[in-house]
């Protein structure tokens, strides 16, 4: 593991042990940890402001006497995507592997060519319906995401990884 990691490690095992644990594990079992560039865990929820979000939320004009209402819960980490180019632009690319365990999923993404508009990873709250999204390093050439499966009263949690 590399120096940048360790220390990275180190500090977000004092502030949150379960997901350091989870990035430690996921660095350890990448086919070569030692070469990611980048490694990043999603928060495990997001909110949203619900009077900010029912001021954007459109629908038919022909539907009148409907109103429309945002739930300001939080939303749960449900996966991770990869795009090609910034998110909302809707290329999102299909992973190259996906295996499926009893305690966790993985995804693989390869990036081969050109990618003017960036390589971006996902972190999906809700199934994709609110995203938070971040341009990886051009160099990446392989992403991987990592979801720990939910069990009773758990929440997923979700590492990345590029190199």
């Amino acid at each position: 593991m590399t120096r940048m990691f360790a220390t990275a490690l180190a500090s977000l095992s004092a502030a949150a042990p379960v997901l350091a644990s989870v990035l430690a594990t996921f660095l350890a079992t990448m086919p070569t940890p030692a070469a990611a560039d980048q490694a990043l865990v999603c928060p495990a929820h997001v909110q949203l402001n619900a009077a900010t979000a029912k001021a954007t939320v459109t629908f038919s004009a022909d539907t009148p006497g409907f109103t429309p209402l945002v739930s300001d819960r939080l939303l749960a980490l449900t996966g991770a995507s990869a795009f090609d180019g910034p998110p909302e632009e809707g290329a999102a690319l299909k992973p190259v592997t996906e295996r499926r365990g009893a305690a966790y999923n993985t995804s693989v993404w390869r990036f081969e060519g050109s990618y003017d508009g960036g390589k971006w990873m996902t972190c999906d709250y809700a199934q994709g319906l609110v995203r938070l999204a971040v341009r990886m390093e051009d160099t990446a050439q392989v992403c991987e995401a990592r979801a720990t499966l939910a069990k009773a009263n758990a929440r997923v949690t979700v590492a990345l990884a590029c190199r």
